[in-house]
């Protein structure tokens, strides 16, 4: 992503509202969306959008992702949807450069009002992501499977049976297991199987499959997250966004880039600096440095070294200058502690 993008932005914000009768078929979607290319070839209807998403994980935790999200001057009749609390509201942001954008949130608006600033009419939206349901404590119906039965068998059971308190399609993603733990999962049998709720269901996969879970953007990802290929390695330096020194931390990195809609739960992070003093204030050589192996390529000084993302927020206004990601990773080797995470 070069420096040059960040002048050619782009945010798109789809709602769609169902009738609680119809969770499947929305009957209203709109579509609202600033984009004005370099050249002023494409302009779309220039809607300012302003956002903040937090993402963070989901293990021991009632929400793993949340979003503020503000538009400007809409209809009255979309915000008098918006107010009427009968029905259900969700919403899907995309965000990029150019032409390509990608979804950075997906979620349920759960308020909404409507504040007068100067000459505009601002419609403020805070929502959450289906999973504060599926893993919070107000679903935790106990589940018994006494006849032999897959896992996969139990889990798509578990998800078809709640999808209508999670007012959500829900997909259950195995790409990141091995062969022989999505073996398991899809024909392997198991029985006198009891759980509460999903949670449960996925505790127990994880523990007996040796795999770990997490939830994102209406999504369940199974397997092992620390194969750089199968996540998408994401390369940082000033050249392509980065904006200051990482800040370590005693087991990672705290990073700030122009938004980079390709940063996700657990994506690892490879930070390559040309900034002049890492030695210097701000940065402390310590064990957890050792930890993240800090070494020089081509004249960056690199800290790269098996970090993850373990929390991710992308803050934007299409008409102001915010538009960056700030990043927290922890190295592969390191425990991840979701509470000590979403505390930073």
């Amino acid at each position: 992503m070069a420096k040059l993008s960040y002048f050619n932005r782009h945010a798109k914000l789809i709602l769609k509202f169902y009738n609680q009768e119809n969770l499947i078929s929305p009957f209203k979607t709109v579509t609202y969306e600033h984009y004005i290319s370099l050249n002023n070839t494409k302009i779309y209807n220039n809607t300012r959008i302003s956002f903040e998403v937090e993402k963070y994980p989901s293990k021991g935790l009632d929400y793993n992702g949340t979003a503020k999200i503000l538009i400007y001057n809409i209809s009255d009749d979309i915000n008098d949807l918006l107010a009427n609390e009968s029905l259900v509201k969700k919403l899907e942001l995309q965000v990029g450069y150019g032409d390509k954008i990608e979804t950075i949130y997906k979620g349920t608006i759960n308020t909404s009002y409507v504040s007068y600033a100067h000459n505009d009419m601002i419609t403020y939206m805070w929502c959450f992501s289906f999973s504060s349901v599926l893993l919070g404590k107000d679903y935790q119906k106990s589940y018994s499977f006494k006849m032999p039965q897959t896992y996969k068998g139990m889990l798509n059971l578990i998800l078809s049976d709640i999808s209508l308190i999670l007012q959500e399609n829900i997909s259950v993603d195995t790409s990141y297991m091995d062969k022989e733990t999505e073996f398991n999962f899809g024909s392997g049998l198991f029985q006198n199987v009891t759980v509460d709720g999903l949670r449960g269901m996925l505790d127990r996969i994880s523990k007996d499959l040796s795999c770990d879970y997490y939830i994102e953007d209406n999504k369940i990802y199974l397997g092992s997250f620390k194969d750089e290929k199968k996540l998408g390695l994401v390369e940082l330096s000033p050249q392509n966004g980065l904006l200051n020194n990482p800040n370590v931390t005693d087991s990672g990195l705290e990073i700030k880039t122009i938004l980079n809609p390709k940063i996700k739960m657990f994506t690892p992070i490879k930070v390559m600096s040309d900034f002049a003093d890492y030695s210097g204030s701000g940065y402390n050589f310590t064990d957890a440095t050792k930890r993240i192996n800090a070494n020089y390529l081509m004249g960056f000084k690199s800290f790269y070294s098996n970090s993850q993302a373990v929390y991710v927020s992308h803050n934007g206004d299409t008409h102001e200058n915010t538009w960056e990601t700030n990043v927290t990773t922890v190295t592969l080797n390191e425990t991840i502690n979701p509470k000590a995470i979403k505390a930073l």
